[in-house]
């Protein structure tokens, strides 16, 4: 038996369409988060329905580790703009950035 062949949507295709793989890194790079990370659940439970071929999988999968890496940058960026107020000996405020388990030291 011969296997089927993949026609892209074609008329008379019965194999179920399928979501397109992301184009490129620059518009994985221009994603809101959100969308990135909605995007990266979509491939994970296509992942896990187990009813796609190797290629697509593999293709889902270099997908995934794309968005995920763009997610965890964004997230690194985020956190990068966070400040924190703190109050100086002298009674004013000012912002100072925001550094993780570190204590302000008055």
């Amino acid at each position: 038996m011969e296997p089927k062949k993949k026609r892209g949507g074609a008329a008379g295709s019965t194999a179920p369409a399928e979501a397109p793989v992301e184009a490129s890194a620059t518009d994985r790079d221009a994603m809101p988060l959100e969308k990135a990370l909605a995007r990266l659940e979509a491939i994970v439970r296509e992942l896990e329905t187990g009813n796609i071929d190797l290629d697509r999988s593999l293709a889902l999968f270099e997908e995934g580790v794309g968005l995920s890496r763009h997610a965890s940058k964004r997230l690194s960026e985020a956190e990068a703009k966070i400040t924190k107020l703190v109050r100086a000996l002298d009674g004013e405020f000012r912002t100072e950035p925001f550094a993780e388990g570190a204590e302000a030291e008055e």
